[in-house]
């Protein structure tokens, strides 16, 4: 009986020696196929594709104007908020940039950093695109224009709060979505 007391008390001491505290998970993301489709916006002056994974829905607030649109990232509870605005002499081009400007700027109290990239596609469309690094409500905001006549913004947002080392796989993989759906407008 002693022998047997002394093996469980020498395995249960040798078993505790060697613990390793394990770090704590992370959610897994299932990453979708990069597949695009034409994107339908009714009666809007422009045409682009999104990822099949999306769905594009008109934006259903009170104040929300004609040809603003909602792009649904389901499968990472996102959104890509679309707004498009006609340049007219009563608000110029200059006035819509500096509006996404301050919109953008604004998060400088968290972010880290706010990068600008210069757009410059072969349909007549130009702009800036914003890589927002931080903790921040956005992390990608752009917009693009034609300087003449025509005006489309982007602010991408996760709809719930999200860590931005668990986020930012998602913010990488739907940046690729962005510069794709850009460089598919073409105004109408």
């Amino acid at each position: 009986m002693k022998i047997i007391k002394a093996s469980i008390f020498s395995l249960i001491f040798i078993s505790c020696q060697d613990y390793t505290p394990r770090p704590k998970g992370y959610p897994r993301i299932d990453l979708p196929k990069k597949e695009y489709k034409k994107a339908q916006t009714v009666t809007c002056p422009f045409a682009f594709q999104i990822p099949k994974y999306t769905n594009l829905s008109v934006m259903d607030k009170t104040d929300a104007e004609p040809c603003w649109y909602n792009l649904n990232f389901v499968p990472f509870n996102a959104t890509l908020h679309l707004s498009y605005k006609n340049i007219s002499p009563e608000k110029s081009i200059e006035a819509y940039i500096e509006d996404t400007r301050e919109l953008v700027f604004k998060h400088t109290v968290k972010a880290e950093e706010i990068e600008e990239r210069e757009i410059n596609n072969h349909k007549d469309v130009k702009g800036i695109f914003y890589d927002i690094k931080g903790e921040t409500a956005t992390s990608i905001n752009f917009f693009v224009s034609d300087y003449q006549h025509h005006f489309l913004r982007g602010a991408f947002y996760f709809n719930s709060k999200t860590r931005i080392d668990i986020g930012q796989p998602v913010v990488y993989f739907v940046k690729r979505d962005f510069i794709h759906l850009i460089k598919s407008l073409s105004w109408e």
